[in-house]
């Protein structure tokens, strides 16, 4: 295919504190067989040895750029990322996470072979407790301008509103200055999908599973949130539902309204 390996993809990672992790994720996007790739590791202020480990990785291939900044958040690393990324897609790989040999080259012959704007794939969730497995998979569905709604009221996509897992198209976070929200500390991965989703006119979901989330006790899913965070958390889930009505007009979004808040303050 004439496409392949043919446009730079730019692989954002924030990092921090993931010592034990960043040498596994490394090395699995350095073994991806779509090789037009830029690994971008964003060191988060880590007070471990995290930032030593990405400079010396960095060594061994100069497809490996390192950045290091204070501690803000993995917002803050994610917006940094996209900054300095070259490529013509995005994608977002956590530092404690790995993919499989070929998770670029399935989004990027999704990409390609359906002209889409977005291309979502399966999650494998690895509990590393138990050390079960369980994989989320998605039938190969495209959506276009007269059925993207979809991906709201039917596929649920902010239940997997997280940016990984996703392939996104530089240009329209660049022209539409998308950036995680840094003032979120709860749902911000979901914020950035769903603004994202309000500027595309194609999503493509493709059935392939190669991207293994790593599910451990510190997991943010098991945290509790404080009254301030879900009250800010409310407020941007409401301008995003707005957004979203704005785009999908002459549906009526109202039904889902609750249940994306609901979803994602885990509260009600």
């Amino acid at each position: 295919m004439d496409y392949l390996n043919k446009e730079l993809v730019s692989i954002i990672v924030p990092v921090y504190n993931s010592s034990a992790y960043i040498e596994n994720c490394v090395n699995g996007l350095l073994r991806q067989s779509y090789k037009n790739i830029e690994i971008i590791l964003v060191d988060d202020g880590s007070s471990d040895d995290s930032l030593d480990k990405c400079r010396i990785l960095s060594q061994l291939d100069t497809r490996i750029v390192v950045y290091s900044k204070k501690n803000l958040g993995a917002s803050s690393a994610r917006n940094m990322g996209i900054e300095y990324a070259q490529g013509y897609w995005l994608v977002f790989v956590d530092s404690d996470d790995t993919v499989k040999v070929d998770y670029v080259k399935h989004l990027v012959d999704g990409a390609y072979l359906s002209s889409v704007d977005f291309v979502i794939s399966g999650i494998q969730y690895w509990n590393t407790q138990t050390e079960s497995r369980i994989d989320k998979v998605y039938e190969k569905i495209l959506l276009k301008e007269d059925n993207l709604v979809e991906c709201i009221v039917k596929y649920r996509i902010y239940e997997n509103g997280g940016p990984i897992s996703k392939l996104y198209k530089a240009s329209i976070i660049h022209d539409h200055s998308i950036r995680f929200n840094e003032n979120l500390h709860y749902a911000e991965d979901c914020d950035f999908v769903l603004k994202y989703i309000s500027f595309i006119s194609s999503l493509l979901f493709i059935n392939s599973v190669d991207y293994i989330y790593r599910l451990t006790p510190n997991s943010l899913s098991h945290r509790r949130l404080s009254l301030a965070t879900e009250e800010m958390c409310l407020l941007e889930m409401q301008k995003r539902y707005q957004d979203l009505s704005s785009r999908f007009k002459g549906y009526n979004l109202n039904l889902y309204k609750a249940s994306i808040i609901q979803y994602y303050l885990r509260v009600f």
